[in-house]
């Protein structure tokens, strides 16, 4: 298969959405940039994405490639003054072993992963192509505020982006263009202007571009219909109380004199939080994923483990929303603990500590857990669907 390598335009300031930063405008929580290379990274046909930003957003680009788990994240360049020279920065990074390359806007932030696979897939044959959707409004030629004539929109088409070209082919047209003093506004123009046709993919209405207010109600609208914004999981986890253990709680090792038995470190409290984190994506649990028959996972930590779960959800387009854990147990007492378990758990997670709750209770020396035999957890939890 041709190697791809996406580069997502980030560097623009929305004048008409008041002079703010598209990039990190929120769409049901989550910032535009993310959404969108969210999708890239889904897409079976792109193996690389590069980020052109403006230099204040530089670092925040950065952490969000970490906090989606964009694995696909090659580099981030800083863009310029206009989309082509941006384009540029960016294309410059790209490596010789790459033969196609990927340009989308980054405020399409609701592009999905099939859509830009279709587009790359043409220019696979074609050399070049690119999104668009067929004009159905009625269009007028106007002049001085007054309608001059009616244009035939049969063969007119609203063009978007991902725009796919073939590597050499725009090196070559960049070095034209600026040869030739142009800046063009859209990529396509730059093939037209070398007398290259690029070909056109009809995808949809819903990959819209975040140019006004009205298009973040209308993003968010796109969203909702996409699948069930809000998911819940539980989970439950319980494990023996025995000698010559390290007892682990939420990522803390709790001084006492047992320890809980298990082929990991036995972190009940994890432990339930992951399954719940699975069972509301509907992946399995952790004995799926992390069978106790596998050596490597003898000993380990279970906030490692965690943090791999997360990475599962993300890439199935799930980030979480919040999680309430609450551990049974008789003895240690765990109040001076709790809190360090939640910026555990928060920082594995990336999010706000405030979206974490950890409790402690006892059963009132009643069941295994009152006796002494053992510890046990519960948790709940959201997820929201994303892409």
């Amino acid at each position: 298969m041709p190697k791809t390598v996406a580069i997502i335009l980030a560097a623009g300031m929305g004048s008409r959405m008041g002079n703010v930063s598209k990039a990190s405008l929120e769409i049901n929580s989550v910032p535009a940039l993310a959404l969108t290379s969210i999708a890239f990274e889904r897409a079976k046909n792109v193996d690389g994405i590069i980020l052109a930003v403006r230099e204040d957003e530089f670092e925040y680009a950065n952490r969000l490639m970490d906090k989606y788990s964009i694995s696909k994240h090659i580099k981030t360049v800083i863009g310029s003054t206009t989309r082509q020279k941006s384009a540029k920065n960016a294309f410059l990074q790209v490596g010789e072993d790459v033969d196609f390359i990927a340009i989308h806007d980054g405020a399409r932030c609701l592009i999905d992963a099939e859509q830009i696979d279709e587009v790359i897939d043409r220019a696979y044959i074609k050399k070049a192509a690119t999104a668009c959707v067929k004009v159905t409004d009625t269009v007028k030629y106007a002049e001085d505020g007054e309608i001059k004539s009616t244009v035939d929109r049969e063969k007119l088409y609203a063009v978007q982006t991902p725009q796919v070209f073939d590597r050499s082919l725009y090196k070559k047209a960049i070095a034209i263009a600026e040869s030739e003093g142009k800046d063009f506004t859209d990529d396509c123009a730059l093939m037209e202007n070398i007398g290259v046709s690029v070909s056109i993919v009809e995808t949809s209405k819903t990959n819209v571009k975040l140019t006004t207010r009205e298009d973040l109600f209308l993003a968010e609208a796109i969203l909702d219909k996409r699948g069930t914004k809000m998911r819940v999981g539980s989970g439950y986890d319980a494990h023996r109380l025995v000698n010559d253990r390290a007892l682990i709680l939420g990522g803390v090792n709790i001084p006492f004199e047992k320890g809980l038995k298990g082929h990991s470190d036995a972190d009940v409290a994890v432990h339930a939080l992951m399954d719940a984190l699975l069972g509301a994506c509907a992946l399995g649990d952790i004995g799926k994923h992390f069978p106790p028959s596998d050596e490597q996972y003898r000993g380990i930590s279970s906030i490692e483990l965690l943090s791999r779960v997360y990475k599962i959800i993300r890439s199935e387009g799930y980030t979480v929303g919040n999680v309430d854990v609450t551990i049974v147990c008789q003895a240690p007492k765990l109040a001076p603990y709790l809190e360090e378990m939640r910026k555990n758990i928060a920082n594995t997670l990336s999010v706000c500590i405030q979206n974490v709750s950890v409790k402690a209770t006892t059963e009132e020396k009643m069941g295994f857990t009152g006796n002494g035999e053992g510890i046990a957890a519960h948790c709940v939890c959201t997820v929201n669907k994303i892409v």
